[in-house]
């Protein structure tokens, strides 16, 4: 999943400030969540460069994948690209969505978020996967925020209200995101879901590293 910090049309290109590698093991019914810090010091393998990893956004989602496979070598079957105004608009197509906040913490814009269970539209739900000024460890706090988002928005999706009501929610969210997921490929994994009704593990983990200043290809310094 590559987040573009930009509003409007998600066709855009943008710094990939959102770099979260979904695992998805249909066997075994578990996902994992994989967090990759948004400065991460990475080979663009296409530049034979290096750069953060943020930056490769700015060249295509082809690029960031390319860096992530690179990275963690492995290989990445779909992408699912997505922007600040996505985020809102999904949200709101499924009426809100219940976050289990582990902190307390106020945003620069003025949204409240009170540790344990937060009932959030989606402009409060944009507020709370961006924050990080409020936290000492910043951008870590933040990407953990942005796998809980992520498990909400899993977990109400996959309701019977939602699922079995699919096609509507598609067609409301047409062209918020940019994806190489086939409507088909869709449409098989939620059957296979609505035949089964399995119930899913979702795990967290994330990146860790180091600080360090170091040559940007995109700065060139």
């Amino acid at each position: 999943i590559s987040g573009i910090d930009t509003y409007g049309s998600v066709t855009k290109v943008s710094r990939s400030d959102v770099n979260m590698l979904v695992t998805v093991n249909t066997n075994e019914n578990k996902i994992l969540l994989t967090s990759i810090p948004r400065d991460y010091y990475v080979l663009l393998p296409k530049y034979d460069e290096y750069d953060k990893l943020t930056h490769a956004g700015i060249y295509g989602i082809d690029t960031s994948i390319d860096a992530i496979e690179n990275l963690l070598d492995t290989k990445i079957n779909y992408y699912v690209k997505v922007n600040f105004t996505s985020l809102i608009d999904v949200v709101d197509a499924l009426e809100g969505i219940e976050v289990n906040s582990n902190y307390d913490f106020t945003t620069q814009d003025g949204y409240h978020f009170t540790k344990g269970l937060n009932e959030l539209n989606g402009i409060e739900a944009l507020s709370f996967v961006r924050e990080r000024k409020a936290f000492a460890d910043g951008d870590r706090i933040r990407g953990q925020n942005q796998q809980l988002m992520l498990t909400a928005l899993i977990n109400k999706v996959m309701s019977p209200t939602i699922i079995m009501n699919y096609a509507d929610l598609l067609d409301a969210l047409k062209d918020k995101f940019v994806t190489n997921i086939t409507d088909t490929e869709v449409t098989d994994f939620i059957q296979m879901q609505l035949a089964n009704n399995a119930s899913w593990s979702i795990e967290s983990i994330s990146l860790d590293g180091t600080d360090s200043y170091n040559y940007t290809y995109s700065y060139q310094n």
